[in-house]
């Protein structure tokens, strides 16, 4: 029988562990985030970047965190949107994703994420828009 005094997995505590150095290594956010991106597969690498570069530029307000190991994008502390690759989570696509708390809503039902195989500019400009919009 499993010993129940065990109450998180070894991945469970392991995203513990590496969230608490997360935040300890806030001073230097893109630089810790560009590290997190080179190291991705290389298809990864092209949609993460250009996605971290166009919302430094087009979104100045937003701070650019990790967040369990991924890149993240903060507005006055709180998360606001984050990159996920997928061969971080053994997904089919990487994702693109907003906090819950974000402004991107419409209606009842909205898009939380979404899965990302390939970047066109049009794509870019639309997750450019949502986050502009999430951002106020």
């Amino acid at each position: 029988m499993p010993d129940q005094t065990e109450t998180f997995s070894a991945d469970e505590r392991k995203a513990m562990k590496t969230r608490a150095a997360e935040l300890k290594k806030r001073e230097n956010g893109d630089a810790e985030v560009r590290k997190i991106i080179d190291v991705m597969t290389d298809e990864e690498q092209a949609i993460a970047l250009r996605i971290h570069e166009a919302i430094l530029e087009q979104v100045p307000q937003l701070q650019p965190k990790l967040r369990y190991g991924q890149p993240a994008y903060y507005l006055d502390g709180t998360v606001l949107c984050f990159f996920m690759a997928a061969s971080k989570y053994k997904t089919a696509s990487s994702i693109f994703g907003f906090d819950d708390a974000t402004r991107v809503r419409d209606g009842d039902m909205w898009p939380s994420s979404y899965a990302i195989q390939n970047l066109s500019t049009a794509d870019e400009k639309r997750l450019l828009d949502l986050v502009k919009r999430a951002a106020g």
